[in-house]
C-alpha cells in the first residue's frame, strides 16, 4: 500500500491506475516483465527494469491525478485593439494623470 501511484520492487518504482492508491495490491515478478494486481484482477504490466531507483510510468496511470486547464486555441485573426474597447491612449492617460 503506497501514498501514490506507484509499487516499489527492489529499489525501482512502477505505476499502476490512480485509483489504487492506499490500495493493497500484489506484485508477480518475473524475468522480463513485473504484473500487478488487485485481488484477481491485472490492472498493470510493465517491463522489468533492474536499474536501481529508477521509476517506470505508464502516463495513462496517473492521467486523472492532476486537472489541467483546457487551453485556449490560438488566435485565428487579429482583432484590432480597438475593438476590444479601449484604446491605449486612454490607460496612457490615466497613468500620466496619476503621475
Amino acid at each position: 500500500m503506497a501514498h501514490d501511484a506507484f509499487v516499489d520492487v527492489e529499489t525501482v518504482r512502477y505505476s499502476v491506475p490512480y485509483p489504487l492508491v492506499r490500495e493493497y495490491v500484489d506484485v508477480a515478478v518475473g524475468d522480463e516483465t513485473v504484473r500487478i494486481f488487485h485481488g484477481t484482477t491485472l490492472v498493470a504490466t510493465h517491463r522489468r527494469v533492474r536499474e536501481p531507483y529508477t521509476r517506470v510510468l505508464e502516463p495513462a496511470h496517473v492521467a486523472g491525478l492532476w486537472r489541467v486547464a483546457p487551453t485556449d486555441p490560438a488566435p485565428t485573426d487579429a482583432v484590432p485593439l480597438a475593438a476590444l474597447g479601449r484604446s491605449l491612449d486612454a490607460y496612457a492617460a490615466v497613468i500620466g494623470g496619476a503621475q
